[in-house]
């Protein structure tokens, strides 16, 4: 068990599950039906999972070069091994999705097999980014599109699961079971975290390097940017539309200090140098999507915040996990 949790890097799950928890409660308001979500969280750690191996298995020659620690490096796994661990995921993750969709007897036909499209469409990007695209300059945008198409999937699930008789909205000519205003700011929660994984990704580049070059300020730009979206959501969207009393109280500076933190560690890393502060910079970052999602939930709770509580819980569950795998 150790070393698949290391193969999978088990450490950052956490984070792709308090996606779906965000997506799922930007959506509806609440996390309903259990099962639904239940299905939504295993379909999005398969995904996760599987992207994880197949990077593994895909740069197993670089591995050995620049990082031995790998299981694959080590031989306590064969690249065969994480292959087959990669495409079972997949097809399970597949699978999981089909069946959802096809229990979704009570949502429109859009609405029904829009997980299944999203889903097919997150197998490809998470292919490309380990593999024929990995070193191509927007690769880092193809990983921040993985985690916006973890959004985007945990949300259709949940729209899925809505009946037909609830279709009172329309927006676009198109009918949808949610109020639009929530729509919207789906969509903007997927984009925003899409530009800030990308941001991250970016100043990831050749971590392994000490040197500091255009992509460590690249990445600095561009994870302030999905900083900036976020907050655009809970500081603009939220309190514009009326989405949520908890917009109005001030709380959405809260995603202004986490963002803080994460850019002053970054550039603390940039301007000082040094690997290990680099390194502890791409962590921080890494683990304060769980807190940036923490924070969008609870501006779009209506006086209670044990949603968010639930998934700020999911940070000490990553700490713990990286005591058994490295997070980076």
């Amino acid at each position: 068990m150790r070393v698949f949790g290391e193969l999978i890097r088990v450490a950052l799950l956490p984070s792709a599950i308090s996606n779906v928890l965000m997506a799922w409660w930007v959506v509806q308001a609440e996390w309903i039906p259990v099962n639904g979500l239940l299905i939504a969280i295993a379909i999005s750690a398969s995904f996760y999972s599987a992207g994880m191996a197949l990077n593994d298995w895909f740069d197993a020659s670089h591995d050995a070069a620049h990082k031995q620690q790998r299981p694959i490096v080590r031989g306590e796994v064969s690249a065969q091994t994480a292959l087959r661990i990669a495409i079972g995921l997949i097809i399970w993750g597949l699978f999981l999705t089909a069946l959802a969709c096809w229990f979704a007897s009570q949502a429109t036909a859009l609405w029904r097999w829009l997980p299944l499209a999203v889903a097919a469409i997150l197998v490809v990007a998470i292919w490309l980014y380990d593999g024929p695209a990995k070193k191509a300059w927007f690769a880092p945008i193809l990983m921040g599109s993985c985690r916006a198409l973890n959004v985007l999937l945990a949300g259709s699930l949940s729209l899925a699961t809505v009946s037909a008789a609830d279709y009172s909205e329309a927006w676009m000519g198109i009918r949808i079971p949610i109020a639009k205003e929530r729509a919207i700011a789906w969509l903007m929660a997927a984009v925003s975290i899409g530009i800030y994984v990308s941001g991250v990704t970016w100043f990831a580049r050749r971590e392994s390097h000490a040197a500091v070059g255009v992509a460590q300020w690249s990445g600095w730009a561009i994870t302030a940017l999905g900083v900036l979206s976020y907050w655009a959501i809970a500081g603009w969207w939220v309190a514009a539309q009326q989405v949520s009393a908890n917009a109005h109280q001030g709380y959405q500076w809260m995603i202004v200090l986490l963002g803080a933190w994460v850019c002053y560690r970054m550039g603390v890393a940039v301007l000082a140098g040094g690997l290990e502060r680099r390194k502890l910079a791409i962590i921080i970052g890494l683990r304060t999507m769980i807190l940036l999602d923490a924070a969008v939930c609870f501006l779009f709770c209506s006086g209670s915040f044990w949603p968010a509580v639930i998934i700020a819980l999911l940070l000490p569950c990553g700490l713990l996990l990286s005591r058994f795998s490295a997070t980076t």
